[in-house]
């Protein structure tokens, strides 16, 4: 299990499954609003149908200020960094290229696991 409690955590924090979730979490964090005008005294109990009723006028915004206590400038920024992290269900064999670095990793029997290419040149001999 990975904890990340801190941004050091979060850069530090290997390609797991507990990282891309919370990625996804801060992706897609919202606010929720009832902007709807209620008089003072007004009967919460009150429900669709009932005589004084208002109905909620629900909002919705993005929590920037918790991706923005991680570092992430946007949520671009957020988008990007799940960019960064293979996927975290694979079939044998499926190949993911990190798009910053190039590396290309295979998924395998014990999970991502860095390709290996065969680089064998042969030496020269003399004879």
């Amino acid at each position: 299990m990975l904890i990340i409690n801190t941004t050091t955590d979060l850069a530090s924090a290997d390609q797991t499954e507990e990282r891309t979730a919370f990625l996804q979490a801060l992706l897609n964090d919202y606010i929720t609003f009832d902007d709807a005008v209620y008089p003072d005294g007004y009967d919460t109990t009150l429900q669709p149908g009932d005589a004084g009723y208002i109905a909620p006028v629900i909002r919705q915004e993005r929590n920037a200020g918790a991706a923005a206590q991680w570092g992430f400038a946007d949520r671009a920024a957020v988008e990007y960094a799940l960019t960064l992290v293979p996927p975290a269900t694979a079939s044998l064999g499926d190949e993911w290229t990190h798009p910053e670095s190039g590396e290309v990793l295979v998924y395998g029997e014990s999970g991502w696991e860095p390709q290996v290419t065969d680089t064998y040149e042969p030496s020269e001999v003399t004879v």
